[in-house]
């Protein structure tokens, strides 16, 4: 089993002293009325979709009414942390403390109930007492839209970008699997990641749907021992709403996807830099059982093209299952995901077997707990 290292759990750097003192003032500057609206979340690409705590601890949340189009929140903050271990070293430890400020602005528009924009934007740094070159500055961002394009076409789009170097700042979402890049995930270099993606939804019929399907994937790093990695995938889906008050759908789904590779050392030994695709098609099925209980399944066949022969024309069962249960201050979710993927900094392709489980409970409005494990 592994444990995620991420914030604020309760294994994630308990050494790690992380003794806060904050100032968030929340200022709404820019309110416009209009009519009611419910601040909806946007659509996911692949629901049910986790909660974001990670996102919870670096943006302060934003109080609405329910009737607001638009609110733009800026906020400032300025922490302080004792770190006895700031290289992440078995032994030898060094310490240190280190003053953290940051500011951002958060930006919400919904101006229809099937329309919704979000932006999120937050740039802190870390400065180091006793040292100095370790000093840095992180910048993090989210942008979120969905809309109907006429009554029978719809659009979501999502872009995720990260750049950094503190190792509990490296992950967007809790269900982030770790451990294909264990030296730059655990070490103070930086990362730079960038997610994107988008579908447009037809509605063929009153229960039957076709959508176009994007992603793009970026992930550089700034050590010699790793590659970087772009991946980009295009698709296609066929989807059947058996029950359309609960929002439950059958859909069939072929995608393909593009992995190519960066040395930063063209020296480094084990890396397998060479590109290849994966071609997979599923059948999958979501319900929502409640509204607070939702679960999703999928089953399919995956192959591989590459131009290195030991690793083309591989082929295999993909499945993935998810269950996800809403609590009134927090989530639980357990799921499985089996299939081909790049062996992160290493390249190349491996397969992916993997369990997750995580918990997520906010116990007060500044407290939030967050527990993750992943067996691989």
């Amino acid at each position: 089993m592994r444990l995620l290292s991420l914030p604020t759990t309760l294994q994630s750097r308990v050494r790690r002293c992380a003794a806060w003192i904050s100032m968030l003032p929340l200022l709404p500057v820019a309110v416009a009325q209009g009519q009611t609206t419910t601040m909806a979340v946007l659509p996911a690409l692949s629901p049910p979709s986790f909660i974001e705590p990670l996102r919870e601890r670096f943006f302060p949340p934003i109080a609405t009414s329910g009737n607001e189009r638009l609110t733009l929140t800026p906020f400032l903050s300025l922490g302080e942390r004792y770190d006895d271990n700031i290289f992440l070293t078995s032994s030898n430890t060094v310490s240190d403390a280190i003053t953290i400020p940051a500011a951002g602005i958060r930006l919400r528009y919904v101006p229809t109930r099937e329309t919704s924009l979000s932006f999120d934007y937050r740039v802190d740094g870390e400065i180091f007492a006793k040292h100095a070159d370790q000093d840095a500055v992180s910048h993090q961002g989210e942008l979120r839209f969905a809309s109907p394009i006429n009554p029978y076409l719809s659009l979501n789009v999502h872009d995720t970008f990260i750049s950094t170097t503190e190792p509990l700042q490296k992950f967007a979402s809790i269900d982030e699997a770790t451990g294909l890049r264990d030296i730059s995930q655990q070490s103070r270099s930086r990362t730079l990641r960038n997610t994107a993606g988008g579908s447009v939804e037809g509605r063929l019929a009153e229960r039957v749907t076709f959508d176009l399907l994007f992603k793009h994937f970026l992930e550089n790093v700034s050590i010699p021992q790793e590659l970087d990695e772009t991946r980009y995938s295009i698709g296609a889906a066929l989807g059947y709403l058996t029950d359309i008050a609960r929002g439950s759908k059958a859909d069939v789904s072929y995608m393909v996807t593009f992995f190519t590779f960066g040395q930063n050392n063209t020296a480094a030994l084990n890396l397998r830099s060479t590109g290849f695709q994966t071609h997979t098609v599923t059948a999958g099925f979501r319900h929502n059982f409640s509204p607070t209980l939702s679960g999703n399944a999928a089953l399919g066949y995956t192959r591989t093209q590459s131009g290195d022969p030991a690793e083309d024309n591989l082929g295999g069962i993909v499945a993935s299952l998810n269950v996800t249960k809403q609590l009134r201050d927090g989530q639980v979710s357990f799921g499985y995901n089996g299939n081909f993927t790049s062996g992160g900094g290493l390249g190349g392709v491996v397969r992916e077997n993997t369990l997750l489980g995580t918990f997520f409970w906010k116990a007060t409005p500044k407290v939030t707990t967050i527990f993750a494990s992943t067996d691989f």
